[in-house]
């Protein structure tokens, strides 16, 4: 069932279609971040660092400025998403070792 959602990030919600054949739907494994735009949530976060997804759906946003980080995946995909004092994460930190432990902290630190 298609719903218009909350509407505080926008975008459209769509299933991982990737380029490679050889890249298997659900998308689950480490994965390499790739920042684009600085915020709390990221502090002592760089690129390279890797986080831990399982997932079929992408975010396509339509305001690069919400997107902090990205994945390849055979395209890019939205990892992290935020605004105000909104945040989103596409992968699971509790499981993504040190590179997740350190988001967590940072999350409950910051102070928006």
């Amino acid at each position: 069932e298609e719903t218009d959602g909350l509407g505080w990030i926008d975008g459209e919600v769509c299933k991982i279609d990737p380029t490679d054949e050889n890249l298997k739907i659900p998308h689950m494994g480490w994965n390499t971040l790739k920042i684009e735009n600085e915020h709390p949530i990221l502090t002592g976060i760089f690129n390279g660092d890797h986080v831990y997804f399982v997932h079929s759906f992408q975010l396509i946003l339509k305001k690069q400025e919400q997107r902090l980080a990205y994945t390849d995946y055979g395209t890019d995909i939205t990892a992290i998403v935020g605004r105000d004092n909104i945040v989103g994460l596409q992968f699971h930190p509790e499981k993504s070792g040190q590179t997740g432990l350190k988001m967590i902290e940072n999350f409950l630190s910051w102070r928006p």
